[in-house]
């Protein structure tokens, strides 16, 4: 079926080959020591109880990326948990006191492994194999669909699988696992497109849903916008050839009718994630806010460590203190660069960079001119300019993110036009007689690389003339210090254009000569692997998976309580347990750290119980109000230092220290009256209020049907607590209310003995039921209609899918 272009299975082989290295090369502390591609090493520094229990002296390579471990990494340890015990999770209830958690065995598809393996090592071959098939991918799309020969598609699949959002983000797991389907879906485009075969119609609609169940939706939606527009260029090539306008019109059907299965053979993952974004606390942002890649940024697509990074051998610190040091500046250092680097990476390579440049100059095919405009696009995208209305006015969820995300389209075109002027420039033009063109272009770029080069050595000098305070030669002092040969992130870049400058200068003089020529692409091959492996490599840790949450005296002394005492939460003060790693130990917690919780969740925490309440991470501090601690059923608070209390009892003293609140509210209680308030500062004031007391008195949102008002005590006992499922046994002496403290949310139903009740929101977050006197039998299940409805639908399109698999087989057989 696919086929390389030029036909030869042995430089394909030898180009994986090279690919498969480089992988090694990357990760070679993970297959060499057994180190895992997580940094690890957060934990164990910064966070108790590991940091005592370690007794680790030293800080984190890279404390950016801290969500790998604080929030990735333990989603993988709870898929892993629950894909072992039952398949599928629909709620977690370790964080938020309870939130929406799909956790499919496919969902990513690389989770199967998970069956097999345990999570820690799961999670370190996703990384090292996500890595390879980005490589592998583009390698294909480059050879089959561009044609580009077997060097140019290497150095394309280099640049892809190295470039520098994958290399940021590369152990959050998601990001590489979302922008490694670009390849391989814009190929099977291009193959249905030109074949109109019912196989690459059935492969492009199961990558299309495969890459949903990937996760990171901002990806996914911008590989359907991008690959319908490469199937619309690519249809209209046809036509243009064949104006054939039948042909036309079956290309689009076939291709929507792909995208369309694609997309609904995946809306058992979709549906419940766009209604749990409706619910979420993510307000939709100003355009003008939506954090753009700042202008000042572009010199770091030449000098990526230009403003400092968060990791050495290039940190802030480094980078920075010298101005101080030099006697200059006397003010404090502006914040150049952006706030996040990840956010702001959209390096390729030095000569890669130049490469792209040059196919765009040089060559004039349609898909290079495509890919080119394509390029400049999606750097005015990410910038933040006019471009990107359209996806902030109409695509869902747009309105709400970050544009300097779409700077990854950046990357992915840059690898293509890399790609594709490594093989104009050691190939010769395919046109004839642009040689002489070719020759002076190249000639161009190298005289403006090489006074560049000049005029930054002549620019040196500048710091050491005595110029006036105005604010215009200030930043021009700032701007001359930062080009400083002092600065340790230009030492690497300067010697990358100085090798560029050489590279395409003898390209110039071997012309015609093919040993010279293969010894160039060598050259060429190993500049971008230094360039990028460098990058890459620096930025992430390795760190032993003896740092990986190990088990210390306190948690063993927290998860006994599991076993030995009924459902309870605890939180944390101060740097003990950060949001999420709770998770590893089945604790259950009010903190928590995920893209979307509910907004309801989020004011009720800000408003009530601690203002420190930062984005998606809710960590509670020291200030927090822990009356309303007490009525989320937190029974145990971890602290590093002393708490004062008399109802606060020591339980346990040692590398933290950890007490039990004797005034903590079992997870489910009865109440005799309720009171109904409609709007959410009512219901704030009346919470706050000294006078509210949750024990006799729960606030709802509207009118019990027929109940007056009751003097109602009783007891309720929790019989079974599952993530869907929740048991309780309730008896009381008059009608009353039964109040939950989980999470009210769409999709959860009640049954009152046997017969369906209604659950009514109860103190703003969470749940009641109306009973009567007597003894009830009342069961929670979480049954979300999104999660049904996605699955019918997921369902009949597999089935569909099936059916067409299957005569497509019958049609190859008669062949």
């Amino acid at each position: 079926m696919i086929k390389l272009s030029d036909g030869s299975k042995t430089q394909g082989i030898f180009s994986l080959l090279i690919l498969a290295i480089l992988t090694v090369i990357f990760f070679w502390k993970a297959f060499f020591l057994g180190y895992l591609p997580l940094p690890a090493d957060i934990v164990s520094f910064l966070f108790q109880p590991w940091k005592s229990y370690c007794q680790v002296e030293g800080t984190p390579k890279n404390p950016l990326i801290s969500d790998c471990i604080t929030q990735f990494y333990p989603t993988k340890e709870y898929s892993s948990q629950i894909i072992k015990e039952k398949g599928i999770s629909l709620w977690n209830p370790l964080l938020f006191c309870g939130t929406p958690c799909l956790t499919l065995p496919f969902i990513p598809p690389l989770n199967m492994l998970l069956f097999l393996f345990p999570p820690h090592l799961v999670y370190k071959l996703t990384i090292i194999l996500q890595i390879f098939l980005c490589g592998l991918f583009m390698y294909l799309f480059l050879s089959v669909a561009l044609k580009i020969n077997p060097f140019g598609s290497l150095i394309g699949a280099i640049v892809f699988m190295l470039n520098g959002v994958f290399a940021v983000w590369l152990e959050f797991e998601t990001t590489v696992g979302g922008g490694l389907w670009f390849p391989i879906i814009f190929l099977l485009i291009d193959r249905l497109i030109v074949k109109q075969n019912l196989v690459y119609f059935i492969l492009t609609t199961l990558s299309i849903g495969i890459r949903f169940f990937s996760s990171h939706l901002q990806f996914a939606i911008l590989l359907l916008l991008s690959s319908f527009i490469y199937a619309s260029f690519k249809i209209l090539l046809t036509y243009k050839a064949k104006r054939d306008l039948k042909g036309l019109l079956r290309s689009f059907a076939t291709v929507i009718c792909a995208f369309i299965l694609g997309i609904s053979l995946a809306s058992i993952y979709i549906l419940p994630t766009f209604k749990e974004a409706e619910a979420s606390f993510r307000p939709t942002v100003e355009f003008r806010e939506l954090n753009p890649l700042p202008v000042a940024n572009l010199v770091t697509f030449v000098i990526p460590d230009f403003y400092g990074t968060p990791a050495p051998p290039h940190s802030y610190e480094t980078v920075r203190s010298w101005f101080y040091g030099a006697g200059l500046i006397k003010m404090k250092i502006p914040k150049v660069g952006g706030r996040n680097y990840n956010e702001y990476c959209g390096y390729i390579g030095v000569l890669p960079l130049i490469l792209a440049l040059l196919a765009g100059l040089l060559r004039k095919d349609k898909d290079t001119r495509f890919f080119f405009c394509f390029w400049i696009v999606s750097l005015l995208l990410a910038l933040g300019t006019f471009l990107y209305l359209p996806l902030y006015w109409f695509v869902p969820g747009f309105n709400k993110i970050g544009i300097s995300r779409s700077i990854f389209l950046f990357c992915f075109s840059g690898s293509i036009l890399a790609g594709m002027g490594a093989e104009h420039l050691t190939a010769g033009s395919r046109e004839q007689g642009t040689g002489s063109r070719k020759e002076w272009i190249i000639r161009i770029v190298v005289w403006i690389l090489a006074i560049a080069t000049l005029g930054w050595l002549m620019f040196l000098l500048l710091p050491k003339f005595n110029l006036h305070s105005t604010i215009f030669n200030l930043q021009l002092q700032l701007l001359a210090w930062h080009f400083s040969l002092r600065n340790p992130s230009m030492n690497i870049p300067i010697l990358l254009v100085f090798s560029s400058i050489i590279i395409l200068s003898l390209l110039l003089k071997a012309q015609g000569s093919r040993l010279k020529t293969q010894s160039l692409k060598g050259a060429i091959l190993l500049v971008i692997s230094f360039d990028l492996l460098y990058f890459g490599m620096k930025y992430n840790p390795m760190t032993p998976k003896e740092w990986l949450f190990p088990e210390t005296p306190s948690l063993s002394f927290l998860t006994a309580k599991l076993d030995e005492e009924p459902p309870f939460r605890i939180a944390a003060f101060g740097c003990i347990l950060p949001p999420n790693t709770n998770i590893i130990y089945k604790l259950q917690s009010v903190e928590g750290y995920e893209s979307f919780h509910s907004a309801r969740y989020h004011d009720f925490m800000k408003e009530l119980v601690s203002p420190d309440v930062y984005h998606n991470w809710i960590n509670i501090f020291s200030q927090a109000n822990r009356k309303f601690l007490q009525v989320l059923n937190v029974k145990y608070i971890l602290a590093e230092n002393e708490l004062e209390g008399e109802d606060l009892k020591p339980v346990y003293d040692g590398e933290i220290k950890i007490y039990e609140d004797l005034k903590a509210f079992p997870r489910a209680w009865i109440v005799p009256e309720g009171k109904v308030l409609k709007t959410k500062e009512e219901i704030f004031d009346e919470l706050k209020s000294l006078d509210f007391d949750p024990k006799k008195a729960v606030i709802l949102e509207e009118e019990p049907q027929g109940f007056k008002g009751s003097k109602a005590q009783g007891e309720a006992t929790i019989i079974e607590y599952q993530p869907e499922k929740v048991i309780i046994q309730a008896e009381l002496n008059q009608d009353g209310f039964l109040v939950l403290s989980d999470s009210w949310y769409p999709g959860w139903k009640v049954f009152v003995n046997g017969k369906k009740g209604k659950i009514l929101r109860a103190n703003y977050i969470m749940r009641a039921v109306q009973l009567s006197n007597g003894r009830h039998l009342v069961e929670f299940i979480y049954d979300p209609p999104s999660f049904k409805v996605g699955l019918f639908i997921s369902l009949t399109i597999f089935i569909l899918i099936l059916i067409l698999l299957v005569v497509s087989l019958k049609r190859w057989s008669k062949r």
